[in-house]
């Protein structure tokens, strides 16, 4: 990696599910755009939610690198989800585009509100989008 520059996050996309096209890899499908979770009325936390994931694009890659995803509380930064480190073989042309799911398993959200699903690149904060936990 050029120390200094890091890639540009296209997109960072919360979904049920991310299907890839099996005559065409550059192709995918996101399956349940998600930008809040619904939960029962009276439901108890901290509450594990289903599985999702996270679908991410980007580019201005400069060689290997290691990236994350974790879910945040927005203002506490208590973590519902802290994802372990990935070696990302990113190549050194920057103009390829690379594509990333991540799913999200054990997600234990401590109370309802706001949330930021993140990306993190090499512990560097590049890409997050809100996601709000609630009941119905």
């Amino acid at each position: 990696m050029t120390p200094g520059v890091v890639p540009v996050v296209r997109y960072l996309i919360v979904c049920e599910n991310v299907l890839r096209d099996v005559h065409d890899a550059s192709r995918y499908s996101l399956v349940g755009l998600l930008s809040a979770l619904r939960f029962p009325a009276g439901t108890s936390f901290p509450l594990r939610a289903p599985d999702f994931c996270v679908f991410l694009q980007l580019t201005g890659c400069r060689g290997p690198a290691s990236g994350r995803v974790e879910v945040a509380l927005a203002d506490s930064e208590e973590l519902a989800h802290r994802g372990a480190d990935q070696h990302l073989p990113f190549g050194t042309d920057p103009l390829a585009v690379f594509h990333l799911t991540v799913r999200v398993r054990q997600c234990t959200f401590p109370r309802t509100g706001l949330y930021w699903v993140r990306f993190r690149y090499n512990k560097e904060i590049l890409a997050q989008q809100p996601l709000l936990v609630r009941e119905r």
